[in-house]
């Protein structure tokens, strides 16, 4: 036998097994016993966070320093960032973690981690293209999602004292502004 027909033969087999699975076994299926708290602080922030080391601007003591990759390794390590972000929005999508959530079938819990994925996959994009200000908006749209699914599911579950925690809000800044307003822009250094 060929390899196709072997893999064509495994693959039919895998989509019969999945198919005679009840509702109840096929959520048993993916290992979601990591808590959600976990899956954030290990998977998701670092990934976005990857992502977002690369857009916007720095103001300092020294001026305003664009934090756009200078190099291949640079930006290939923004798009590795926007696409783990995107991946890592599904698993938010696995029936036994969406279930066991705050969400607990919350439409919104669904909603929040599709604009997750969505708006990563755009950012991906921006990296590819090189884009600088596609990179800021896209981040951008990757920081909303974040903070309105933290807003509803995140800090009403805190305690009081924790509550008062804010999100910065997204500066309105146009990199054709940013350009004009100055032209000899130092770039990092990407090297490390």
């Amino acid at each position: 036998m060929n390899t196709r027909r072997i893999v064509t033969l495994i693959a039919a087999a895998l989509v019969v097994g999945a198919a005679s699975c009840s509702p109840g076994e096929k959520e048993d299926f993916y290992q979601t016993d990591l808590p959600l708290k976990e899956l954030m602080g290990h998977v998701i922030d670092p990934a976005a966070w990857k992502f977002w080391n690369y857009t916007g601007w720095i103001d300092d003591m020294e001026g305003t320093h664009s934090r756009i990759p200078t190099t291949e390794e640079g930006w290939l390590d923004a798009e590795t960032g926007a696409v783990t972000t995107a991946e890592a929005a599904n698993l938010l999508l696995l029936p036994a973690r969406r279930n066991n959530a705050p969400a607990n079938k919350d439409p919104d819990w669904e909603k929040f981690a599709r604009q997750l994925y969505d708006s990563s996959m755009e950012a991906r994009q921006a990296a590819i293209d090189r884009n600088e200000q596609a990179m800021f908006d896209t981040g951008g749209k990757m920081y909303e999602a974040c903070v309105a699914c933290h807003a509803k599911f995140l800090l009403p579950n805190l305690p009081p004292e924790e509550r008062d925690v804010t999100f910065a809000p997204l500066p309105e800044v146009k990199a054709k502004d940013k350009r004009e307003a100055m032209p000899d822009e130092p770039k990092r250094d990407e090297a490390k």
